[in-house]
């Protein structure tokens, strides 16, 4: 398990090859979670003020303490991420693999939807802003500012862009003949 992460006193607790009955797993697990909490929870540990917010969140919503922590972890932008990987988080919480969680999000879709919902509602904070900083470059009167101008009219319903239209023409067809007479002919 070189290169993974884990928590101080948690290798002990884990043997690789040996088969653990249900009370050691409730145990491992208890163990994992007491180590988790009182890392992301210590005050001196600011950059994972983040993760710990939306852990809470996700056990005030009544989910067990490792699903919490799945749907806290993936909810953060990947570079805010702690641990790094799937499979580095996996091992924090006490797995051999991050095939559980996997599994967790096969029977449980609602997992996936409170993740995207959290994604949602952050972009969602900050709309007016991004609204704002677009305001600000389209009411520029640059040529490189016809972008963002073309964008602003098209969120506040002013403009609407070309649209092709397609579809098949039916009845006879004219055409300009490539010589210099004028007159249209039709197709039968």
């Amino acid at each position: 398990m070189e290169g993974q992460t884990t928590l101080p006193g948690f290798d002990d607790i884990v043997a690789e090859s040996e088969l653990i009955s249900p009370e050691e797993a409730r145990a491992i697990s208890a163990h994992a979670c007491e180590n988790f909490e009182a890392r992301i929870l210590d005050p001196a540990q600011e950059n994972l003020r983040p993760l710990a917010d939306s852990y809470l969140d996700a056990r005030a919503r009544g989910f067990e303490w490792r699903k919490a922590l799945y749907i806290a972890w993936a909810r953060l932008p990947r570079d805010a991420r702690w641990p790094q990987s799937l499979g580095e988080l996996a091992s924090v919480m006490g797995l051999r693999s991050d095939r559980a969680i996997r599994v967790w999000r096969t029977k449980n879709p609602g997992i996936d939807q409170l993740i995207q919902e959290e994604m949602l509602r952050r972009v969602g904070d900050r709309t007016a802003e991004v609204l704002e900083a677009l305001a600000d470059l389209a009411s520029r009167p640059d040529y490189k500012s016809t972008r963002a101008m073309e964008l602003y009219l098209r969120v506040h319903g002013i403009y609407t862009p070309e649209q092709t239209v397609r579809g098949e023409i039916t009845g006879p067809q004219f055409y300009l003949p490539e010589t210099e007479d004028t007159g249209l002919k039709t197709e039968d």
